[in-house]
């Protein structure tokens, strides 16, 4: 994991991992970045310094740029064994048994001032 301030610090560090051949010629490279904007920046500046001879003239392939919240998502899956999509932790999915539990709990005494702001 690298960070910097400015993602242009970066670039050439980065280029330098990317220039060195992995074991598997069809490994996919993974680079989180925050937005769509970030990932499109980065894939210009990386295909100049992946060039031919530092020609300028490269291209950025084999390359996934996942937002962080993905990027954890698919390794908490991995590690879990639990698909992504079915993770019953997801947000969207949690919000559903949560609001079935304070519509079941809303006359408990513990539950007394959610039940009120409600």
């Amino acid at each position: 994991m690298h960070r910097a301030e400015r993602a242009d610090a970066l670039v050439e560090a980065l280029g330098a991992v990317l220039r060195s051949a992995p074991a598997d010629p069809f490994a996919i490279d993974v680079i989180a970045v925050p937005a769509r904007g970030v990932e499109r920046w980065l894939t210009q500046r990386l295909s100049h310094c992946l060039g031919a001879e530092r020609s300028g003239d490269g291209v950025c392939a084999n390359v996934v740029f996942p937002p962080p919240t993905r990027l954890v998502a698919d390794a908490v899956a991995a590690a879990s064994g639990i698909d992504a999509a079915d993770d019953p932790w997801a947000p969207e999915r949690l919000l559903w048994t949560l609001l079935a539990v304070v519509d079941d709990c809303a006359g408990e005494p513990w539950c007394a001032v959610l039940a009120r702001h409600l």
